[in-house]
């Protein structure tokens, strides 16, 4: 059997962070997914 995986909820904070990250070119989507543990479309979303 498989066990199911809890899935990672981010705080408004933490989602705010990442987009200002990306908007003041100090990291890429890309980068800010990998230290998020996310794939990249999750960012668009």
């Amino acid at each position: 059997m498989s066990t199911k995986k809890e899935r990672r909820q981010f705080s408004p904070e933490e989602k705010v962070e990442a987009i200002r990250q990306v908007l003041a070119r100090v990291k890429t989507v890309s980068e800010v997914c990998d230290n998020l543990g996310t794939h990249p479309n999750v960012y668009y979303r």
